[in-house]
């Protein structure tokens, strides 16, 4: 399996620091036009087999989906202040929804990547998303990381074989006793 990554530090620090300078200047504006960039940079420039991957997002969908992130957060943010019950009850419909946004948010990712000109897709589902990015690290926290390497696997599982190449389905059965040694290795010997 040749895969490859042929960017170089220089070229992306040039790419870095105008989205940089750009972002600052317009306020934040052009950062999804940044994002862009800076995605498709990598795509590019990743190969397999001497092919590498296409972007298709542009600048304006990007802004379009924070846009509306934005309006929903400080809507949250003005009615909590009139009364609090209204940001608990906000808070509670935002947690209900967030598997759906994430949903939303991987399959715009996928289906925005391509590679031959086919492009990916994602499959998740709400209960799944819900378990393996809400509740499942909730869960990982209260056990004090004694789950969390378990749970890791089980979430890696999970995002490869939710992904698509056109209409193929990836498969994913990592082994859990390697998540534990990473685990104890990346954050008990340190």
């Amino acid at each position: 399996f040749d895969v490859k990554f042929l960017g170089t530090g220089k070229e992306y620090f040039g790419i870095w620091i105008v989205n940089l300078i750009l972002s600052i200047i317009t306020v934040g504006i052009y950062s999804a036009w940044a994002k862009v960039r800076r995605e498709t940079y990598f795509k590019n420039n990743t190969k397999v087999f001497d092919m590498g991957f296409g972007y298709h997002a542009t600048g304006g969908q990007i802004l379009k989906g924070r846009i509306i992130a934005f309006i929903v957060l400080a809507l949250v943010n003005v009615l909590a202040s009139v009364d609090p019950i209204y940001g608990i009850i906000l808070t509670i419909m935002l947690i209900a929804l967030l598997p759906w946004i994430l949903n939303s948010s991987l399959r715009f990712s996928a289906r925005m990547t391509s590679f031959r000109n086919i492009r990916f897709n994602w499959h998740g589902t709400y209960r799944e998303t819900m378990w393996f990015l809400v509740i499942a690290p909730v869960i990982g926290l209260l056990t004090l990381g004694l789950l969390t390497p378990l749970f890791t696997k089980y979430y890696y599982a999970y995002f490869a074989n939710s992904h698509s190449y056109g209409t193929t389905r990836f498969t994913a059965n990592p082994i859990v006793s390697d998540y534990y040694l990473a685990f104890l290795m990346g954050g008990i010997l340190p």
